[in-house]
């Protein structure tokens, strides 16, 4: 389980972080945006499972592709390696380098309405999912770097990434508080809804 389900999921997490970090790095600037997609791009070229992947392949294919069960150790792996690069990331200069601007995003971010997050949410569920999910169309490079920047342009909130800006904010003093979790809960929901409704739009192939 630890080398086929767990570990891909850590990386996975630690990809996004890495895509977050340079979006923050470069003050979120269209620039930034478009870097975020590396992370992406190492989830598909480097064997990490994302959960924002994994939950619309697993409901496409009926389950069978990614289980249940699957689908949450992606999860909890995600987390984990999000949480690593927040640790690592408070020892190094990018620290000092990223902590005002990741504080200012996160807080913005609790202070939204669960609705709000739910509903940006799902934007980025089906940004996503059209970005990363439908190999079979011949997935073109260009494609997921503009559809990941288009939604980290607009705002719109990754479950994943957002567990990266929560877990700099908490290692730099933030408070880990109910109005941090429930917005990581409707970020999540938002982009399982999201990641649905892409797969109501993907014909299925037929057997």
């Amino acid at each position: 389980m630890i080398k086929k389900d767990l570990l891909p999921s850590v990386f996975g997490g630690v990809y996004i972080s890495i895509g977050a970090l340079i979006y923050l790095a470069l003050e979120k600037s269209v620039t930034g945006a478009l870097f975020f997609s590396l992370g992406i791009l190492l989830c598909i070229f480097c064997n990490g499972h994302l959960f924002t992947r994994a939950f619309p392949l697993g409901v496409y294919t009926r389950f069978q592709e990614y289980s249940v069960r699957q689908i949450l150790i992606v999860y909890a792996g995600n987390f984990i390696g999000t949480a690593l690069m927040a640790l690592l990331i408070s020892q190094t200069f990018l620290n000092d380098r990223i902590a005002d601007l990741t504080i200012a995003v996160a807080q913005a971010k609790i202070s939204d309405t669960f609705i709000s997050t739910l509903i940006s949410g799902t934007f980025a569920g089906l940004l996503v999912a059209f970005a990363v999910m439908f190999k079979r169309r011949g997935m073109n490079i260009l494609f997921v770097v503009v559809t990941i920047a288009a939604f980290v342009i607009l705002g719109f909130d990754h479950c994943i990434a957002n567990m990266f800006y929560y877990g700099v904010y908490t290692v730099n003093g933030g408070a880990l508080n109910i109005a941090l979790i429930l917005d990581i809960l409707a970020a999540t929901l938002g982009n399982m809804i999201g990641g649905g409704l892409a797969c109501l739009i993907e014909p299925r192939e037929s057997k």
